[in-house]
């Protein structure tokens, strides 16, 4: 077995433990350092860098430049003993990505935080309105791929966090709002959000659902569903899209909730009648307008539009084509 390039951890624990200051050189270049101060009040590791050390705000991890004999290190240290075992793991990683990797050591530092932070981070199930809102993009998503096929259908989808419009289509783009609400309500996160892109008509896809019933059909269900449909080349693509908006494989059994039409969906141009606000038609004097940052509110689109069924909509978003 080849010998690890490290020390174990015990024997590191052994140099804390005697409370004498100590140093650990790994070998190979850029050299870097390993290091306990007396009575082992901290630990950390030095690596040979000149220059600029990336600011971090993190509570127990500590990044800073320092010179060690005659030479620049970025050191990373911890002063908190109940992680040193975690800290010496992450700093084992960093050192290696350095040497063994050739990576400037602030950008293995940064790409290791991020990458340890995701090993770590929480992936919370989605709340039952955001379960009836990527329904509706799943619904939504079908829709155009019965008219234009799934290629099309998954390239025109941008996703719950583009910042963009959900479809962008070949003439408009399509906003789907979703709601749970008796009436046809609907929450707008940004004063951009409902902005048509320039040449580019925009609509406001409402769908208005209740939850519950037996004959309803929930998330998970609407999610096989259109992975049953898609072109098993096009299902990781599917599957990305998804994850974009909140859904995890593993959360798949939390979504059973059972969603109703309660009327049918509903398309309203977003025209200069369109119940809307941005900075701009907000009568504000400038110097207030400049400071208001984002805008959040609800519309309410009850009696707007056109329905599912009738030629305007189906000019937009066509059902299935006939074979």
């Amino acid at each position: 077995m080849k010998p690890s390039r490290h020390q174990d951890w015990s024997d590191f624990r052994d140099l804390v433990d005697s409370g004498n200051p100590a140093l650990v050189v790994i070998p190979g270049s850029p050299r870097a350092v390993f290091f306990t101060e007396s009575g082992g009040f901290r630990v950390g590791l030095r690596l040979a860098w000149s220059g600029v050390v990336p600011p971090l705000h993190l509570h127990e991890l500590s990044a800073a430049s320092v010179a060690f004999d005659g030479e620049r290190y970025l050191e990373v240290s911890t002063q908190q003993d109940s992680t040193y075992q975690e800290f010496y793991a992450f700093a084992c990683s960093l050192a290696d990505r350095v040497q063994l990797r050739g990576q400037s050591p602030n950008v293995a530092l940064l790409d290791s935080l991020k990458n340890w932070e995701s090993l770590f981070a929480e992936s919370p199930v989605l709340t039952i309105p955001a379960q009836a809102g990527l329904f509706g993009e799943i619904w939504a998503l079908a829709r155009i791929a019965d008219d234009l096929g799934w290629p099309a259908a998954l390239a025109s989808w941008r996703g719950p966090d583009s910042g963009e419009h959900d479809f962008s289509l070949k003439h408009y783009d399509i906003e789907v709002k979703t709601t749970t609400r008796e009436r046809r309500i609907h929450t707008v996160q940004s004063e951009t959000q409902l902005q048509p892109s320039p040449g580019r008509p925009l609509y406001l896809l409402s769908l208005q659902l209740t939850v519950g019933g037996l004959s309803g059909r929930s998330l998970s269900a609407a999610v096989e569903e259109a992975r049953r449909q898609v072109p098993p080349a096009l299902e990781p693509q599917l599957l990305e899209k998804l994850r974009d908006g909140g859904w995890r494989l593993e959360h798949d059994s939390y979504y059973t909730t059972p969603f109703l039409f309660r009327t049918l969906p509903v398309l309203v141009p977003v025209d200069e009648t369109f119940p809307k606000l941005s900075l701009e038609n907000l009568t504000l004097d400038p110097g207030i307008k400049a400071r208001v940052t984002n805008v959040s509110y609800d519309i309410d689109v009850e009696g707007l539009g056109v329905e599912d069924g009738s030629k305007p909509f189906l000019d937009i978003l066509p059902g299935k084509k006939e074979t």
